[in-house]
Formats: C-alpha cells, structure tokens, sequence
C-alpha cells in the first residue's frame, strides 16, 4: 500500500474524478517539461558548438594582436585600424622615438591619432596594456622637454634644444666666468 505524505495544506476541493484528471494533467504538464528540457540541451550544445565554430572563422579572418586595446567610439566604430601581421613592434626607446618623429611630422596629435597612424605605419605597441605604454611614452618624452602636452591626450613634438655645449675639458677655465 503506497502511503503518501504531503504537506499540510487546505483542503483541497477536487476529489474523486476530478482529482484523478487534475493528477493525471499534472503528470503530462510534467512530462511535456522535460521534453523541453531535453530539447533546450540539445539546441544549447548545438548553439556551443556553433558559436565556437564561428569564433574560429573570425579569428581566422580578423585575429587579434592583443586582448587590450582601445575602447570602441561611441558609434560603434572601431578606434584603431587593424594591426598588419608583419607589425614592427615597438617599446621603450623605439616607441618614444617613432612616436616623437611622428609628431614632428605631422604636428600636434591626439594619443588615438598617434596609435592609429603607428598601426597604418607598420608598427604595434608590444605591451599588454598598449593605451597605457603609449601615454606613459609621450609622458616621459614630456618630462624630457623633447614633446610637449597641448591639451588632455594631445601632444606635439617640443621644439628642438640647441646643442649641448663642448665638453668641460675642451673649454679653458678663462671661459668659465
């Protein structure tokens, strides 16, 4: 004899025929839910599967130099054209001199200009946060006087310093006074 205990609860108005069809509509509603449950399994693997798959053309057809980067602009549209596959890649003092002939080039730029026309030159910012290396370049190159901070995120090359005057020891000490 099966014994059922169920939870106290009111009493419950159907009973007889009518308790046995709502039992009985209970147990398909039940089995009708995890058919769908199977079906969703079965369509979220097979939607991992796709994704994956359409992940890999993407990488194939667009890969990605780094994970970091610039944020897109407000539009949508990417900041930065795309790195070519034989970028020279830059650092330290390679960067801050191609960025400080770029400057002399072209005049004041903007740090998403200067990173932008690097990449159209050939070149990529070889570090794992590129915005950042790139302002701490033009940062320094600040601090040295060789460029020159015009407003936030815009910099252009300083003018250049006479040069240095002959060594101490080329110079007799009558010139010293």
């Amino acid at each position: 004899m099966d014994h059922r205990v169920d939870p106290i609860a009111t009493r419950s108005r159907a009973l007889g025929k009518k308790r046995l069809a709502l039992e009985a509509e209970q147990a398909d509603l039940q089995r009708r839910v995890e058919d769908i449950d199977r079906r969703i399994d079965g369509l979220r693997a097979e939607r991992t599967t796709l994704t994956r798959r359409r992940s890999d053309i993407e990488a194939t057809l667009a890969p990605t130099w780094s994970a970091r980067g610039r944020r897109p602009q407000p539009d949508g549209s990417v900041a930065l054209p795309a790195v070519a596959e034989d970028a020279v890649r830059l650092y330290g003092r390679r960067l801050r001199s191609t960025c400080l002939t770029l400057l002399e080039e072209r005049g004041p730029l903007s740090l998403i200009e200067l990173h932008s026309l690097l990449h159209l030159r050939g070149y990529v910012v070889d570090h794992a946060h590129p915005v950042q290396a790139l302002s701490a370049a033009l940062a320094y190159e600040t601090d040295r006087g060789r460029a020159t901070r015009r407003a936030r995120g815009v910099y252009e090359r300083a003018p250049k310093r006479p040069p240095r005057p002959a060594a101490a020891a080329d110079r007799s000490p009558s010139s010293w006074s």
